[in-house]
């Protein structure tokens, strides 16, 4: 989605710049009441990059491989992080006490 690619290329963007942006490459198509839809999936993709910062890269499990119900925001996202919040902790805490044996 080029949604995502810009938020990727500079994501210190806010909601608020990409969608003028996005309102100017494709005027009429995206009104300013999508503005807290696009908060809700900026807020999920920087709560993604910044578990892969913490908990690395092999327990990171992309947003379209989450096993969450319910409807997805914008680009198929992720909607419950508990379940994968603690399915990587105990992946962490498992490696933690394997790595001392």
């Amino acid at each position: 989605m080029q949604l995502h690619a810009w938020f990727t290329a500079q994501p210190w963007r806010t909601s608020r710049q990409l969608l003028e942006r996005l309102q100017a490459e494709q005027p009429g198509t995206y009104p300013d009441r999508l503005l807290r839809t696009l908060r809700r999936r900026l807020k999920i993709w920087r709560s993604e990059i910044a578990h892969t910062i913490v908990f690395g890269a092999i327990n990171s499990q992309p947003a379209m491989e989450s096993k969450a119900s319910g409807p997805a925001i914008l680009a198929g996202g992720r909607t419950g992080g508990s379940e994968s919040f603690a399915r990587c902790e105990s992946q962490a805490w498992q490696q933690e006490r394997l790595g001392n044996i």
